[in-house]
């Protein structure tokens, strides 16, 4: 025992994993997610108000988070704050930063 060498262990070939559906991968992960809030002790209105803040991320966006690009971030945010979400507005301020894009053109920059 622990001369570093490899060595061999006695067990089965492990079957390969099916190939999973993106958008149920995608909603497991939330899952586990809420599962592992739960188990640190969030409170629950936290973890339902993020969990549903991230599904309709998710959603706005409109593909699996790991093909998401920060143009799509972008395009989501910029989208909401055009349409006057208070929520992103409120946000920005809270970051030091403020909106002074056109619909269409967004820009952020840092007050000053």
């Amino acid at each position: 025992m622990g001369d570093g060498r490899l060595r061999v262990i006695a067990g089965e070939v492990v079957a390969r994993p099916e190939v999973i559906d993106p958008e149920r991968f995608q909603a497991e992960c939330v899952e586990a997610f809420v599962a592992s809030w739960t188990a640190r002790g969030f409170a629950s209105s936290t973890i339902d108000n993020d969990a549903g803040v991230l599904t309709r991320m998710l959603d706005a966006l409109g593909r699996p988070a790991w093909e998401v690009t920060a143009n799509d971030v972008d395009r989501v945010v910029g989208a909401l704050a055009c349409a006057g979400s208070s929520v992103f507005r409120t946000s920005l301020c809270e970051l030091g930063l403020s909106w002074s894009g056109t619909c269409g053109i967004p820009k952020v920059g840092h007050l000053r």
